[in-house]
């Protein structure tokens, strides 16, 4: 059994016991987005399962929810970057954050996905006091962000919270080894078809008729590449403006590692580059 495989074993065996039953206490005079920037339409349950393995929630009617805007740290295929104790510590940490609160509220955060799941920011009441779930889980290191949305105040909390656990080394952040992989040092055939964070200089902008290419060496076969589809290029009007003042800076790109004959992220959302870097 390969390294990243026996980890993984460790981590289904860690976080399978923790699916619990949270009830749903939803006041009938809620409105939508009165827990702040995440606005949507509040959703009724009286009671759900919780699989914080895969970051859903099931009705007792067959529905399905996934919290909106993060990705567990397997999910993200990370798990090579951190030993057995910090797998301990995420089933630990987990285990407390569904286990001692009660949820409050959840509100849409957009369509259901592929699968059929309804996207969903959650509210949790703890005793030390209101917490949205998805910012917990970001900021002590058992999630990592991943923006869904255009101009999303959502990312930009979430975001915000990651910093702050890279900064005090939480969870998947204390490990040694590096989560952030440099674009120039990418093992993409043994990470291709997971969620990454890449950090390297944009070597050069190439543009066609349909795409805008961020290339990170010279040879694009072999060097990474971040490609943003000419249909997206307004998204990102406010933040970056032109893509080609990004020659010779260095950023951090988050997405899902693809090869086309080479390693490629694709960017839909501004919250997937970061200009300024902690």
């Amino acid at each position: 059994m390969t390294e990243l495989a026996r980890l993984k074993n460790i981590s289904n065996k860690l976080l399978l016991p923790l699916m619990v039953v949270l009830v749903l206490l939803l006041p009938d005079n809620i409105q939508a987005g009165s827990d702040g920037v995440c606005s949507g339409k509040p959703i009724k349950f009286e009671e759900l399962l919780f699989d914080p393995k895969r970051l859903e929630l099931s009705g007792s009617s067959g529905e399905v929810f996934r919290l909106s805007g993060i990705l567990l740290i397997a999910q993200g295929d990370f798990s090579a970057t951190i030993g057995e104790q910090t797998n301990s510590r995420i089933a630990v940490l987990t285990n407390r954050l569904f286990g001692s609160g009660k949820v409050t509220n959840m509100i849409s955060a957009g369509n259901r996905d592929r699968f059929g799941r309804q996207p969903v920011n959650v509210y949790l009441q703890q005793p030390s006091g209101r917490t949205w779930l998805q910012e917990e889980l970001v900021k002590y290191g058992l999630a990592i962000v991943h923006p869904e949305k255009d101009g999303d105040e959502c990312t930009i909390l979430l975001l915000s919270a990651e910093i702050d656990a890279r900064k005090m080394r939480r969870g998947i952040w204390k490990s040694d080894n590096p989560v952030i992989m440099k674009a120039n040092d990418i093992d993409w055939q043994a990470r291709s078809n997971s969620y990454q964070l890449v950090e390297g200089k944009v070597v050069s902008v190439g543009k066609t008729r349909k795409r805008v290419y961020l290339n990170f060496g010279t040879n694009w076969q072999e060097d990474f590449t971040v490609v943003i589809a000419n249909k997206y290029i307004k998204r990102f009007k406010d933040g970056i403006g032109d893509f080609d003042t990004l020659a010779g800076k260095t950023i951090r790109i988050r997405g899902w590692l693809a090869s086309d004959r080479g390693p490629l992220i694709e960017v839909y959302y501004p919250g997937q580059i970061e200009l300024e870097l902690d």
